[in-house]
């Protein structure tokens, strides 16, 4: 019971001294932006009554201008993207991949992950 409060005090301790750290401006957030991608990328977002209660799935446009939004902040250091069954044509992929070339040309450092790849 004893080690058990102690090990609560401590990570308390820990993480009140991480956020003030971060808040007084000491120490930068992690900054890496993660994109999970999968399923059909229409052009566009088609507006439905269901965007009220839960967020829209993205669509290929919106997710172009983030990747160029990703290119241009200068406090962004990494991208991840997790692709997991994408149903996009060879045009929407080429365009992808150009989104992702030009992220590594302007310095960003760029993963991205495959869980089963074909044609």
């Amino acid at each position: 019971m004893l080690q058990r409060t102690l090990r609560l005090g401590a990570r308390s301790f820990l993480w009140g001294k991480e956020r003030l750290a971060r808040l007084c401006g000491r120490r930068p957030p992690y900054n890496a932006l993660h994109l999970e991608l999968s399923g059909a990328l229409p052009e566009e977002s088609a507006p439905s009554l269901t965007a009220f209660w839960r967020t829209p799935d993205p669509d290929f446009l919106s997710i172009l201008s983030l990747l160029r939004w990703a290119r241009e902040d200068a406090r962004l250091r990494a991208v991840t993207i997790s692709l997991v069954d994408l149903d996009a044509g060879w045009a929407r992929l080429q365009e992808l991949r150009r989104s992702f070339q030009a992220l590594r040309q302007s310095g960003k450092h760029v993963c991205v992950f495959l869980s089963e790849a074909s044609t």
